[in-house]
């Protein structure tokens, strides 16, 4: 025997090399080829350890009596790789036609880039080209997230040569509206890395004690003291006010502006609007109007569509936009129905929805040889056309969300208690609608 080590024979005649003091990195390689041949052959579920090791000493000729901590860890070792393998085998399938729709995204914003750089000037709608653009490549990836980081930062160049602030003088007191604008230009340009020049001049006007302008003054109301007003016949509808007030307030709070209100005091006011109606309940303009503030809500909560949303969270936002897509599909209503389709997208399992491929199919045969999106209406109108093409493409994307929503934690409370109220209806409209819903998704499914 030498350095604690001596071979015995076995009964079967071979030798066995018994109490080895250290198990080197060549020998743990060995026993662990040995193990994954071992569980190759026999059924996980009757293995024990000792089967193991008598098999893996019988292959390797190392007794293992006084190792049984390393067999140990290299078993879940291999059963960990093994469990790893079986998952692989049933990866999620490729997401409907991906590759079409890559396609068609691509001469998209192909096509956007291209309707910018033949504008006169900066157009109206380039600061919202920027947001949009920002927003897809943080949630895209491969060519679709090179080229709207490029195009990103390409408009936004542009946008830095154009006189921007001619209607609001330098020192002078802006208007509400100008105020507003400014704040949106603020907070959109300074997502590409780009610093606006009226950043400084903004807060420090907005910081005025006492403020200069209230949310009265900005919106025409005061979501902390006050419904939205509903009498003035000629004005917006309630829902264009409330989706202003939410567009409002989300850019002023990125820049730490406060306007008076918050987040859970403007929610308040959806109870107004629940439940939401259908397209005969309204006139056409109310209804986009209402689709537009469900769209918007579902922006703000995701992160404008980087967080996956549950269907707790926003139910009524959920199935209004599942069931009203069938509508807006019939209707051949493009622009609404891209935005309602990246919408519905943001929540939890809607990707396998038959409305969403639908939809997609409906853009994908109704994209123009150009890469842009039009309707009859939009032929000689520019910022239709614009916006008709960037909603297609986002209808389009497969987004790879980064967490789950909601992204003001603030405004759970308020979210749930809406839930409740609808959940409280004694006719239990909603709580049936929700259970349907759920066995037409199986049916789909399948």
């Amino acid at each position: 025997m030498a350095g604690g080590m001596y071979t015995k024979m076995t009964p079967t005649g071979s030798s066995l090399i018994v109490n080895p003091r250290l198990i080197s990195k060549e020998l743990e390689a060995k026993i662990a080829t040995a193990i994954a041949g071992v569980i190759a052959s026999h059924d996980v579920s009757k293995l024990t350890t000792k089967l193991v090791r008598q098999a893996v000493e019988k292959e390797i000729r190392v007794s293992l009596t006084n190792h049984k901590e390393v067999l140990k860890r290299l078993m879940h070792q291999e059963l960990r790789k093994l469990k790893a393998k079986k998952l692989a085998k049933r990866a999620a399938p490729e997401p409907w036609k991906i590759a079409m729709r890559r396609e068609s995204i691509a001469k998209g914003l192909n096509c956007i880039y291209q309707m910018l750089r033949e504008a006169a000037g900066f157009p109206d709608w380039g600061l919202h080209a920027i947001q949009s653009l920002y927003d897809l490549q943080a949630v895209e990836e491969g060519d679709i997230l090179r080229l709207a980081t490029l195009y990103a930062r390409l408009i936004g160049a542009l946008w830095l040569k154009e006189d921007r602030h001619v209607n609001w003088a330098v020192g002078s007191i802006p208007t509400p509206t100008q105020l507003v604008n400014a704040m949106s230009a603020v907070y959109l340009v300074e997502r590409v890395g780009i610093s606006h020049a009226r950043r400084v001049e903004l807060l420090d006007f907005c910081d005025r004690s006492p403020v200069v302008y209230g949310a009265k003054e900005l919106l025409g109301w005061n979501p902390a003291e006050s419904p939205p007003p509903t009498d003035d016949k000629n004005g917006p509808s309630i829902y264009e006010r409330l989706t202003s007030a939410l567009v409002v307030w989300h850019h002023s709070h990125a820049l730490g502006i406060s306007l008076g209100f918050t987040l859970p005091q403007l929610l308040q006011h959806l109870l107004l609007v629940y439940p939401y109606k259908g397209p005969s309940d309204l006139s056409p303009q109310e209804y986009e109007d209402q689709v537009h503030l469900v769209t918007t809500l579902v922006f703000v909560h995701t992160n404008h569509g980087r967080l996956r949303c549950e269907t707790d969270l926003l139910p009524h936002e959920y199935l209004f936009l599942r069931h009203h897509i069938v509508y807006l599909l019939a209707q051949q209503d493009a622009p609404l129905l891209g935005d309602s389709l990246r919408a519905l997208r943001c929540f939890e399992g809607s990707c396998n929805l038959v409305q969403m491929h639908r939809g997609m199919a409906y853009l994908l045969l109704t994209q123009r040889e150009d890469g842009s999106w039009m309707t009859e209406s939009a032929h000689n109108d520019p910022n239709q056309r614009y916006f008709l093409t960037m909603q297609a493409v986002w209808a389009l994307c497969e987004p790879h969300r980064v967490g789950f929503a909601p992204a003001f934690p603030e405004a759970t409370p308020m979210l749930e208690l809406n839930l409740n109220v609808e959940m409280e209806t004694p006719d239990g409209v909603f709580v049936e609608s929700l259970k349907v819903s759920d066995v037409e998704d199986a049916a789909v499914d399948s």
